[in-house]
């Protein structure tokens, strides 16, 4: 008896150490966590990706910020995105996100997210998706398709930087659209997220509005337009999260309301 509580004494001082040797995360501590260490350049789950198929082993791209995937099929989901961003300030969003076991999708723009790189890698990390709204926000239809090209891979660089891992939707500033947009943006390999909820957040700054507008306009699948950049929007992001839960909605990102069924060049106004 003796020996083998040595014997099993023994197993238990050096498993850890051949755990560490190999790479194998111990008992009790996932693979994902065993990584939480990883660069600004590890693969991030939770972005619909034109990155190379995955390999053996990887996570799934919906399996973000350690939370199982939605099926919009079945339950009643609406996606919440929000454009322009980000700035210092969209931090609180991520908050109440975060704080409500929420999730949504940002539309950047090139000019900000290159300045705000760890914000990139915090959306992804806690589950929310990132999207390519140009550099600058021009009017696309006064560009020629080379310049329009320029606007969005030079965003998907600083996106692709910032998280390792390349972007598979684009919202045009506007909502700027025609054959020839969506003919460019296909070969991108991406489709045209637009939205069927818009509260003009950018003209009418009352957050009452705001939070008003959004709530009598919202239906299942719908995709809500609002703008992390306005104050009287970020103040009302709660309030909309929490009446939006408490009537039944899931708030999920734009792939995992569209299902993993993306087209590219297609034009989504709602799941």
């Amino acid at each position: 008896m003796t020996g083998l509580r040595a014997l099993l004494a023994s197993v238990v001082v050096i498993l850890p150490l051949l755990l560490a040797v190999t790479g194998t995360p111990p008992p009790g501590r996932s693979a994902a966590v065993a990584g939480e260490a990883a660069g600004p350049t590890s693969v991030v789950p939770g972005v619909f990706s034109l990155a190379p198929p995955r390999r053996a082993g990887q996570p799934s791209p919906l399996l973000a910020g350690g939370q199982p995937p939605i099926n919009c099929r079945k339950a009643k989901c609406v996606a919440l995105t929000f454009d322009d961003g980000p700035v210092k300030q969209t931090a609180q969003v991520l908050e109440v996100l975060r704080g409500r076991g929420a999730r949504a999708t940002f539309f950047v723009l090139g000019m900000q997210a290159n300045k705000r790189a760890g914000l990139l890698r915090r959306m992804v990390a806690e589950g929310n998706a990132i999207g390519d709204h140009s550099w600058n926000h021009p009017k696309f239809f006064k560009m020629s398709a080379k310049a329009i090209r320029s606007q969005l891979m030079r965003t998907n660089k600083v996106i692709t930087a910032a998280i390792g891992q390349h972007q598979l939707l684009v919202r045009t500033p506007f909502g700027q659209q025609d054959a020839r947009i969506r003919k460019l943006v296909a070969r991108l390999g991406a489709p045209v997220i637009l939205w069927n909820v818009d509260p003009q957040d950018w003209k009418y700054r009352n957050t009452k509005t705001v939070v008003r507008t959004v709530m009598k306009a919202v239906r299942r699948n719908s995709i809500v337009l609002i703008h992390d950049i306005r104050p009287t929007t970020r103040a009302g992001v709660a309030q909309i999260v929490e009446r939006l839960q408490a009537k039944g909605y899931v708030l999920v990102t734009i792939p995992e309301l569209l299902g993993g069924s993306i087209k590219p060049g297609k034009v989504y106004l709602h799941g």
